[in-house]
Order: C-alpha cells, then structure tokens, then sequence
C-alpha cells in the first residue's frame, strides 16, 4: 500500500523519483530511484525540516507541511506525514509544482494510517 502511494507521486510528469525519509533519516518505499542513490537527501531530509521550523517559528507561522528547495538541476519537495517520516521528490526544472505539492499533500494523508 505505502509503496503505490509513493509510486503515485512518481508517476507525476517531471517527478524524478519519490520516497518515503524518517526522521533517522533512513530511506523507505522508493519508486523512480535505486535507494542506494538516496541516501545522502535521507540524511538531509531532518536537516531540512528542522531548519524550516525554525525559520517559521520565528514568525509565527507554526510548523512547516511542505518545503521545497529550489537548485540549479532540479527541485526537492518535502512533505511531513506525521513526527516521524516524511515524503520527498525530486522534480525536474519546469515541473508543475502545484500538482506536486498537491499530490504529495493527498500522499502524506493517505499514509499517515499505515506509519
């Protein structure tokens, strides 16, 4: 079930792949990639949340739901299920990154049960 959650989000045109990321930041339930390949943006993916809570804290706005980073050769999209694991892909420039978001919103609901 996870794994055609997560296949869903990668099968969004400009997806490059999607996974599912613990707080550990181990790699779970990958679609679109070799998980060997991930294991450095699992290491990043607590980092990243973290540095975005922080910077939203402290203007108030509450705990971040969907972060994305913007680099030269694609966009990283972060999405929390809950306190413990997060969804994550990597979209190609030119990505309808609207759909994405909403997608992995819809994803991070859906899992949410089974995590």
């Amino acid at each position: 079930m996870k794994a055609t959650i997560v296949g869903k989000v990668a099968e969004i045109e400009g997806v490059s792949w999607c996974a599912i990321s613990s707080i550990e930041g181990f790699i779970h339930e990958v679609e679109g990639a070799p998980a060997i390949f991930l294991e450095a943006i699992g290491s990043l993916v607590p980092s990243i949340l973290n540095t975005a809570g922080l910077l939203l804290s402290n203007i108030q706005l509450g705990e971040p739901r969907i972060v994305t980073l913007n680099g030269a050769d694609g966009i990283l999209v972060v999405a929390t299920i809950n306190d413990s694991y997060s969804i994550v892909c990597k979209t190609e420039k030119g990505a309808n990154l609207g759909m994405v978001r909403k997608q992995m919103e819809s994803a991070s609901e859906n899992l949410l049960p089974l995590l």
